[in-house]
């Protein structure tokens, strides 16, 4: 099948952005997190936990294991799938169409020591902190989420 559509077809069409995220808890129950950088083409300048996007035919655990490793150079060993999400979102640009794989680890890295690749910071916040803030895509929702599924876990 051939396509005749101009270059400004794809520009206007939906877009399908998948993804994961990870939440990173340390042993104080702080959260780390990573704030985008004003350049970001979606949700410049706004907190966010570790995330990255899925290549294709990748496995969501395999991509949040390799997304941890580019963005702060840390082998996670013990990960928990929490869920996934689906919304939809618009820019000056697109319509998007989102799915994301949300997991969760215990980890206590000294942000000293570790390094981070995106972003323009990385820091561990405490959950009321977190709370408060406005943050990229729908983390709200889904860090508000794993609060209440962590509180019902045994410990």
């Amino acid at each position: 099948m051939v396509f005749n559509q101009d270059e400004d077809f794809f520009k206007k069409e939906p877009k399908l952005a998948r993804g994961v995220s990870i939440y990173l808890e340390n042993s104080n129950g702080e959260f780390l997190m990573q704030l985008r950088t004003v350049s970001a083409t979606r949700e410049p300048g706004k907190w966010t936990p570790i995330s990255g996007a899925l290549e294709v035919l990748e496995d969501p655990e395999v991509t949040v294991v390799r997304e941890v490793k580019e963005e702060l150079g840390v082998n996670l060993q013990k990960i928990r799938f929490f869920r996934d999400y689906f919304w939809i979102s618009h820019d000056s640009q697109f319509t998007w169409y989102n799915h994301n794989f949300v997991f969760y680890a215990l980890a206590n890295l000294s942000l000293a020591t570790t390094y981070h690749t995106e972003g323009q910071k990385i820091s561990y916040l405490p959950v009321p902190d977190i709370l408060k803030m406005d943050l990229a895509f729908n983390h709200k929702e889904d860090f508000r989420d794993l609060l209440a599924w962590l509180s019902s876990k045994p410990k």
